[in-house]
C-alpha cells in the first residue's frame, strides 16, 4: 500500500540553508490538521561517528513534537537520499545546530505538507478497515497497550510510522488477551513477512544475500549503536527474553507461552537519517502483525511451566487402554510457542510395569536464520548444548538411545502421508525408537531459542502392553504368545495387546496358543464371551451336521482369522472341539466348552493381516475355570482301523448349539 505522500511530490513548502558556520536554526511547523509530512531532500550536517560517545561532534538536527516528551536524540552526517518524517501531532519543531570547524560543509533542505487522517491509510488503515494501534500510555512517547487482538487487526508500529522514527526513544508495547474461550489456552504471536515493512537502522544489506535464506541480525550482534526489538515471554521485563532482533528484511513469528507479551523497542541516540531510495519502498520504520493463537488447554502443544517439561503418563486413571487409546497413544508436536535461548524441553513417558514405550518422528526440522557467530544468543555454548545449536537426546532409563547434534533423528517420514483415505505402512524399528522398560525420556535443547532459530518436530508415541497371561511354554519361547495355564484355577484371557504382534506393528501373521492344564480329578471349563475377526470377514461359522460342533468355512486361502478350541486326551492327539470366525458367532450366547481330559487348548489365528489391524479389531475375551470331576475309571486308548466305543459322559456342551454330543 502506498503512503499518504510519496517523496517525488512537488515541494508545496520548502526551507533551505547552505554554508558552513556555527549556528542554530529552529523551524516551527504548526497546523490544526492531524499530522505533517516532512521530507528532507538534502541533509549534510557535520559527521556521524557510530562508535563515539558523542556520535554527532560537529552538529546535529533534532525533532520535537508538542505534547510528546522530548527524546534528546539527534541526526547528523550525510544522507544519500531523501528521508521522510511523519509527525504524530500537528506541531513539529525542527532544530539544527552547527559548531566546530567552518570547513565542514553544511546542506539542509526540506519540504513539508499537511496530511489528514483520511490520507494516512498506511498508519491508520482505511475507514472501512481501521488498524488497531493500541492506547498510548500517558506521559510516554510511544508506549502503548493492546488488548483482545483476536477481534481486531492489531499493529505494532515504530514511532512516526511510516517515516523515520526518533532517536533515543524507548517504546514498550504490552499485548494481552483477557478473554479465553472455555477449554482453550491463549498465546500471542508477532511477526512480519513483508520486507517493505521492516526497516531499521543498520539493518542487513540484503542485496548480497541469498534470498532463499532470509538472514537476520540478532542477540550479541545488536550492539549499542544498533536499534533493536526485544520480545519478552510475559508482561514485564523480568520475564524471559524470547528474541532480541536488530536487522533483516523480515521478522519470523515470535510466540509467547501465555496470554501476555511485552515488546520493547530502543533506538540509538545518534544516527544518519533513514533515507528512502527511489528504487525501493518509501516506507521507513517497521510494522508488526499481531495474532492470537488458541490451543486446547489439555493438550501438550504448550508448556505449562517455564521449565518446559511434559509428562505423558499412561498410568493416568482417565486413560483408555483398548478402544480409544486415550492416554496410551497419540501425537506430539514441539511447543507451538517460542522458546528462550538455552532451553531444554523434557518429555517424560511413564508406563505401567508391563509397558514399553515406542516413539517415531514424523518430521524434524531446524533452520539457522542467524548470520555470523556474533548473532548467537550466548557467549559460549552451554553444557547441555555441547556445541550444538540444537540437540536431541533420548534416554531408555539410564541408557542413552540417541544423541543428535544439529541433525535429525531416525525418521518415519512416510507416515506423514497418512490421511482419511490413505494409510501408510507401519514404522519399522530402524525408523523409530523402542524402550526396554516402562520409562523413556526425550530432551530437546535449543541454544539460540526457537524464535530466530526455528526447531520443530512432530512425533507419534504409543505404550506397548507386553502382558500375555499364563506362563511361557517350555520349548516354544520363540513363539511369543504360546502360553500355558496350570497354576491358576480361575481367570480370564484376552488377545495380546502388543501392537508388534499385529499388522499395525508390522507383523503379517499371528498364531497364539493358550494351553490349560488341570491336575488329576479336574477338568477345564472354558467360556468364550465375545470375539471380533475384523471388518472384512472372508469366513463363516457353520454347524457340523454330524457332531453339532461349530466349524469355520473359509472363502480365502490366505486371509484367515479364527478362534478354535482343541482337546488333548493324549499328548500326541489333538481333537477339534469347535471353531468360530465371524463376528455374529457370539451375538446371542457365549460358547461353553468342558474338557473331557485334563488339557484344553485355545488357538487364535490371524493370517495376512493388513496394516490397519490390531487388537482393537482382532480380539476375543474368554474366562476359564478348573472344576473338580472324577477321572474316567477306564483308561483305555483304542487303536486300529475300526471298531465301536460308547461313553455316557458328556464331552461337550455348547450354549449356542444346544444338543448334547457324545463321541461314539
Amino acid at each position: 500500500m502506498k503512503p499518504p505522500l510519496s517523496t517525488n511530490l512537488p515541494p508545496l513548502n520548502k526551507f533551505s540553508s547552505y554554508g558552513a558556520a556555527a549556528r542554530t536554526f529552529s523551524l516551527n511547523i504548526i497546523d490544526t490538521v492531524f499530522s505533517l509530512q516532512i521530507i528532507f531532500d538534502e541533509f549534510k550536517v557535520g559527521r556521524y561517528e557510530a562508535s563515539a560517545l558523542d556520535g554527532c561532534p560537529d552538529g546535529y538536527m533534532q525533532l520535537s513534537e508538542l505534547g510528546r516528551p522530548f527524546t534528546g536524540g539527534s541526526w547528523c552526517g550525510s544522507s544519500s537520499g531523501p528521508a521522510a518524517y511523519y509527525s504524530e501531532t500537528s506541531t513539529v519543531t525542527v532544530s539544527v545546530k552547527l559548531f566546530g570547524s567552518p570547513q565542514i560543509p553544511f546542506k539542509f533542505q526540506l519540504r513539508y505538507r499537511f496530511v489528514s487522517r483520511r490520507e494516512a491509510v498506511v498508519r491508520f488503515g482505511s475507514p472501512a478497515a481501521p488498524l488497531e494501534r493500541g492506547q498510548v500510555a500517558p506521559g510516554t512517547y510511544c508506549t502503548r497497550q493492546f488488548e483482545e487482538c483476536y477481534r481486531k487487526p492489531c499493529r505494532l508500529q515504530s514511532p512516526n510510522y511510516p517515516g523515520m522514527y526518533p532517536r533515543n526513544v524507548s517504546c514498550y508495547w504490552s499485548l494481552r488477551q483477557k478473554f479465553v474461550p472455555t477449554c482453550k489456552h491463549a498465546m500471542i504471536a508477532v511477526r512480519q513477512e513483508a520486507a517493505h515493512k521492516m526497516h531499521m537502522k543498520r539493518s542487513i544489506n540484503v542485496a548480497g544475500l541469498n534470498k532463499t535464506a532470509r538472514a537476520l541480525r540478532a542477540w550479541r550482534d545488536c550492539t549499542g549503536e544498533r536499534d533493536h526489538l526485544i520480545f519478552y515471554d510475559g508482561g514485564s521485563t523480568n520475564d524471559p527474553v524470547l528474541a532480541k532482533y536488530c536487522g533483516g528484511d523480515w521478522l519470523p513469528k515470535v510466540v509467547s507461552r501465555g496470554p501476555e507479551m511485552l515488546v520493547a523497542f530502543h533506538s540509538s541516540p545518534f544516527s544518519i537519517p533513514l533515507h528512502s531510495p527511489p528504487s525501493h519502498s518509501p516506507l521507513r520504520g517497521f510494522e508488526l502483525d499481531v495474532d492470537v493463537i488458541f490451543a486446547d488447554s489439555d493438550s501438550l502443544d504448550y508448556s505449562r511451566h517455564s521449565q518446559c517439561e511434559f509428562d505423558v503418563n499412561a498410568t493416568n486413571p482417565d486413560s483408555d487402554e483398548i478402544w480409544t487409546g486415550r492416554g496410551r497413544k497419540g501425537r506430539l508436536v514441539s511447543p507451538r510457542h517460542s522458546l528462550p535461548p538455552n532451553t531444554t524441553c523434557t518429555y517424560r513417558f511413564r508406563g505401567h510395569s508391563h509397558d514399553l514405550v515406542w516413539i517415531s518422528f514424523i518430521s524434524y526440522s531446524q533452520r539457522a536464520l542467524l548470520v555470523g557467530e556474533s548473532a548467537h544468543a550466548l557467549l559460549s555454548n552451554s553444557s547441555l548444548g555441547g556445541g550444538c545449536s540444537t540437540r536431541l537426546r533420548i534416554w531408555d532409563g539410564t541408557l542413552l538411545l540417541e544423541d543428535k547434534c544439529d541433525e535429525p533423528p531416525r525418521l518415519c517420514d512416510h507416515s506423514a502421508l497418512t490421511n482419511a483415505t490413505r494409510v501408510t505402512r507401519p514404522c519399522a524399528l530402524d525408523e523409530s525408537y523402542l524402550s526396554s522398560g516402562r520409562n523413556l525420556i526425550l530432551q530437546h535443547h535449543t541454544e539460540d531459542g526457537t524464535a530466530l532459530h526455528p526447531a520443530s518436530f512432530r512425533m507419534k508415541y504409543e505404550f506397548v502392553d507386553t502382558r500375555l497371561g499364563g506362563e511361557p511354554w517350555p520349548g516354544k519361547e520363540t513363539n511369543t504368545c504360546h502360553r500355558v495355564f496350570k497354576k491358576n484355577h480361575l481367570g480370564e484371557l484376552t488377545t495380546p495387546r502388543n501392537v508388534f504382534l499385529y499388522g499395525r506393528g508390522g507383523t503379517k501373521d499371528l498364531h497364539c496358543v493358550y494351553r490349560f492344564e488341570a491336575d488329576a480329578g479336574e477338568r477345564v471349563r472354558l467360556v468364550v464371551n465375545n470375539a471380533s475377526f475384523g471388518i472384512s470377514q472372508l469366513c463363516e461359522t457353520l454347524t457340523d451336521p454330524h457332531s453339532g460342533r461349530p466349524v469355520c468355512e473359509h472363502y480365502s486361502s490366505t486371509k484367515v482369522t479364527e478362534l478354535s478350541v482343541w482337546e488333548l486326551p493324549w499328548k500326541d492327539v489333538r481333537m477339534p472341539r469347535g471353531c468360530i470366525c465371524d463376528n455374529s458367532s457370539l451375538s446371542s450366547k457365549p460358547l461353553v466348552f468342558l474338557s473331557a481330559s485334563r488339557t484344553l487348548e485355545l488357538h487364535f489365528t490371524a493370517k495376512d493381516m493388513n496394516i490397519t489391524e490390531d487388537f482393537t479389531v482382532l480380539h476375543f475375551h474368554a474366562t476359564f475355570e478348573v472344576v473338580k470331576m472324577p477321572d474316567c475309571p477306564r483308561k483305555q486308548r483304542v487303536r486300529g482301523y475300526g471298531g465301536m466305543a460308547t461313553s455316557a459322559d458328556t464331552l461337550w456342551r455348547d450354549a449356542t448349539f444346544s444338543p448334547l454330543i457324545k463321541y461314539i
